[in-house]
């Protein structure tokens, strides 16, 4: 851009950053309290966030979620602030980093580059990224992926200037360990910088016999090595509880899973959809000006020539030569230095046509051209396409209508996981309440439109059954809407009768039925009641109980029989058996007992009741709901509990109730 140009904008600089971070703070909120769920943020919730802390810092698997541990983390912080559903805030640590992310794109080209115009060309192609906009609304790890990675480079142009040592050196340290810390395969990002750093000092040690050395001499090869190592060790401290759980599963995921079945595909593939990733749609056709900036854009010391170099190509030469690629969003530590180099060579590119006509208007006229095309590409692709696919109901007036059609002890099922997030709060409190006062309304179920409840599967020890059998062979009448195509049907009658004690678990009311241990009540550690039941098995046999056989019970009509209970173990893997509820039916010619068939159902909603404990630690208890289907007749009921030899478990809340269903 011409220089008279540039004064111009220059006095107003403050200003058109402004006006900018506006537009991206207007773009990453909207549609941020949408509904929770949908693909990786549905599983993030489900299997991470809703457990404590201690269980976040201190598991690793490779599920479909991933788990990015210090996003995780904070979102764990938003929930108990906030609540379970509370979408804004959920999203909130995303949208912050998204926020920081753009001043920093700024002051890190700024010092990359040396270049106002460039800057500001980076802030704006930052700020309109549909990726970036699409992550800082969504409560997943990337964003702070993205804002890591620019930390880290800000943190190091900044030592390689020769700014503070310690302060610059902690921040590179730090934001390196956080990077890493949020996703493990960042580590490549780690490798890249230590690939360059290396190249660096070979380079500034023959530059000091050369009688005209760089103006720009950075720290010593000791001081980033220093740097390096200390990185390395903070980050294996934090990794350390889950190191063991990480190789295994690494091991165990990539024997099954890869993204791409061999070299070849890594090679023809993973580059191209991860330009793809950043420059989406119509967007593609600017990737060309990254090139144009890699090799010719302007850097504030040729020794940054090659740093986007070292960032882009380590990565994905260690991809290949290891045959191992994740999918391309997991590679956005790399989002930075592309955005970066865009800008770079985009304003190489203004500056030849410059050159080449020595016209002032058209150099203007075609940098204005261009950002003008870029922003209107950018923009239709936004409001098209991208803020197409956060269309949804909103989970606010989905909670609202489940908590109008339901009564305060309804027991709600969810035909659906993708359903459970703004439900759950709602089930999980009316559950509370089912079980401080031991009773229970009735039992409904969130579904589609003319679902079908015979079709309606839970998970039991055979496996995903069809509960309701042939007994239930139609919809139920009673229903009311929700949102969208989602409905609330009512499957029993509106109250249901209890058939346990409140302390059900006292010791007096169990049995050893084989095998040898102890058991006894606690009465430090309780959800509920008085006490919980402690077992605890030895080491060469498992522990069987048995409960006291229950007074008969007459069922006029086949009902749905619910048990609930809560159930916390020492070690988490150990097994942790579900109950089994037995039945012995005098309508049975054969007086026999059986064991009834149950499923868990909502599997997968990871309900914990947080404990009234006068301690200072309050202790939550893994909570679960077992239903099955008790035919009409005269029955007694016994529980069997199971513990693994050498274990020690603690039951608590043991609540059964049946409840007639509507229509059989």
């Amino acid at each position: 851009m011409n220089t008279s140009f540039i004064k111009k904008l220059s006095s107003r600089l403050d200003f058109f950053i402004f006006g900018i971070i506006l537009i991206g703070i207007f773009l990453r909120f909207y549609h941020i309290d949408r509904a929770l769920g949908g693909g990786d943020e549905s599983q993030i919730l489900l299997e991470w966030v809703y457990y404590p802390i201690e269980h976040i810092i201190g598991t690793y698997t490779h599920g479909t979620g991933g788990h990015h541990i210090l996003h995780t983390i904070c979102l764990r912080l938003m929930i108990l602030l906030f609540g379970d559903d509370n979408s804004i805030a959920i999203r909130f640590p995303a949208f912050i980093a998204g926020i920081c992310y753009l001043w920093m794109i700024y002051k890190t080209t700024l010092l990359f580059s040396g270049s106002k115009p460039t800057a500001r060309l980076a802030l704006l192609a930052a700020t309109l990224n549909p990726i970036h906009i699409y992550y800082s609304q969504t409560a997943r790890g990337y964003s702070f992926l993205m804002l890591f990675a620019i930390l880290v480079l800000y943190s190091a142009l900044k030592l390689y200037h020769k700014y503070d040592k310690v302060k610059w050196g902690s921040a590179f340290v730090v934001s390196m360990v956080l990077l890493i810390y949020t996703l493990p395969v960042s580590v490549l990002y780690y490798i890249a910088f230590a690939g360059w750093v290396g190249w660096v000092s070979i380079h500034q040690h023959a530059n000091k016999s050369n009688s005209h050395p760089s103006p720009y001499q950075p720290y010593s090869g000791k001081v980033w090595a220093s740097l390096l190592i200390l990185i390395s060790l903070f980050t294996l401290l934090l990794y350390s509880p889950v190191i063991k759980q990480m190789l295994f599963a690494s091991q165990d995921y990539y024997s099954t899973t890869i993204p791409y079945a061999n070299r070849l595909e890594i090679f023809t593939l993973f580059f191209p959809k991860l330009i793809n990733k950043v420059f989406e749609g119509n967007l593609l056709i600017f990737a060309p000006f990254i090139i144009l900036g890699i090799f010719f854009g302007k850097v504030t010391t040729n020794k940054f020539r090659s740093l986007p170099i070292f960032l882009l190509l380590v990565p994905f030469v260690i991809s290949i030569a290891t045959g191992i690629a994740w999918y391309p969003r997991t590679y956005l530590f790399v989002h930075p230095i592309l955005i970066i180099c865009f800008a770079t060579g985009s304003i190489w590119s203004f500056e030849k046509i410059k050159a080449v006509k020595n016209e002032i208007s058209i150099h203007q006229s075609a940098s204005v051209g261009f950002i003008i095309l870029f922003s209107g590409i950018s923009l239709n692709y936004i409001f098209t396409t991208l803020f197409n696919k956060f269309t949804t109901y909103s989970g606010v007036e989905y909670a609202s209508s489940v908590k109008k059609s339901s009564l305060s002890k309804d027991l709600i099922l969810i035909s659906d996981p993708k359903n459970y997030l703004h439900a759950r709060s709602i089930y999980k409190n009316n559950l509370a309440r089912i079980i401080s006062q031991n009773g229970m309304d009735g039992v409904k179920i969130i579904a589609p439109n003319d679902f079908k409840i015979d079709k309606y599967f839970v998970n039991s020890n055979l496996g995903w059954v069809p509960i309701f059998g042939n007994i239930i062979t139609h919809n139920t009448k009673s229903k009311s809407k929700l949102v969208l195509n989602k409905y609330i049907y009512q499957i029993t009658k509106p109250n249901s009768d209890t058939l346990f004690s409140v302390d059900f678990d006292q010791m007096n009311n169990w049995e050893t039925i084989s095998g040898i241990g102890d058991f006894k009540n606690n009465s430090t550690r309780k959800l509920e009641g008085q006490h919980s039941l402690s077992i605890k098995a030895n080491y060469q046999n498992n522990l069987v109980l048995r409960s006291r056989p229950s007074k008969n019970i007459k069922i006029k009509k086949p009902s749905l029989i619910i048990l609930v209970w809560s159930a916390t173990k020492f070690n988490n893997n150990h097994i942790l058996y579900d109950p089994i509820l037995t039945v012995r039916s005098k309508n049975f010619q054969q007086n026999k007992e059986l064991q009834m068939t149950m499923g868990k159902m909502n599997w997968g909603i990871n309900l914990r009741l947080r404990e009234n404990s006068k301690s200072l630690v309050s202790y939550e208890w893994p909570t679960f709901v077992s239903i099955g289907l008790l035919p009409a007749g005269s029955h007694s009921l016994n529980l069997i509990l199971k513990v693994d030899k050498g274990h020690d478990v603690l039951f608590d809340n043991f609540r059964v109730f049946t409840s007639e269903v509507l229509d059989s």
